[in-house]
C-alpha cells in the first residue's frame, strides 16, 4: 500500500492500492488526507517593473507572427518616387503650412503697421479695426492653415492604411 503524509501531522497514512475514495481521514489527528498527493503549485513570476530599459543596442523584435508585421518598404528611395510608391504630396503640404503661418503673421503685422501710421481723423476711428483684424489674422490665420493642412494630410493617411489592409489581404489568401 503506497503512503501519502498528512497535510495536519506529517504522519504517514497507508492509502489502498487502487484508491476507492479521494480522501482520506488520518488515524493520528483526524485530518482529511487526499488520496493522490497534490502538485506544488507553481510560484508567481514577478510582476515586470513600470520601467524596464534593455541595456543592450540590439532592437527588440516582438513576439508577432511573421504574416502579421508590417511590411518594410523594399526597393530604392528614387525606384519608389518614380512609381508613385513614395508620397512627396505630406511633405509639401508641411511646406505649405510654415509657408502659410509665415503670411498670416506677416499680413497681420502689415496691417497693424497700416492701422498706426494714420494722421487724418476719419482714417485714426477706422484704425482701430484695421489694428484688430490684424491680431486677428495674426491669431486665428495659422489655425485656419493648420486645420486645412490637416484635412489634407488625412487624406494620405488612410491611403497608406488601406495600403496595408490590402496588403494583409493579398498575404492571407
Amino acid at each position: 500500500m503506497p503512503t501519502v503524509p498528512c497535510p495536519g501531522c506529517a504522519q504517514p497514512v497507508a492509502i489502498p492500492d487502487p484508491p476507492t475514495a479521494s480522501a482520506y481521514s488520518c488515524p493520528h489527528c483526524r485530518t482529511r488526507v487526499p488520496s493522490a498527493p497534490t502538485p506544488p503549485k507553481p510560484k508567481p513570476k514577478p510582476k515586470p517593473a513600470a520601467f524596464e530599459f534593455d541595456t543592450d543596442d540590439e532592437v527588440d523584435e516582438p513576439d508577432v507572427p511573421r504574416s502579421h508585421r508590417r511590411r518594410r518598404p523594399q526597393g530604392n528611395l528614387i525606384g519608389d518616387f518614380l512609381t508613385f510608391r513614395l508620397m512627396v504630396t505630406p511633405v509639401v503640404i508641411q511646406i505649405v503650412f510654415w509657408i502659410g503661418v509665415l503670411a498670416c503673421l506677416g499680413f497681420g503685422i502689415s496691417l497693424i503697421a497700416a492701422g498706426l501710421n494714420t494722421n487724418d481723423e476719419l482714417r485714426k476711428k477706422i484704425s482701430v479695426y484695421v489694428i484688430a483684424f490684424g491680431v486677428l489674422v495674426m491669431i486665428a490665420g495659422p489655425v485656419v492653415v493648420r486645420i486645412y493642412c490637416e484635412l489634407l494630410i488625412i487624406f494620405f493617411k488612410i491611403h497608406d492604411e488601406l495600403k496595408v489592409a490590402n496588403d494583409r489581404q493579398r498575404y492571407r489568401s
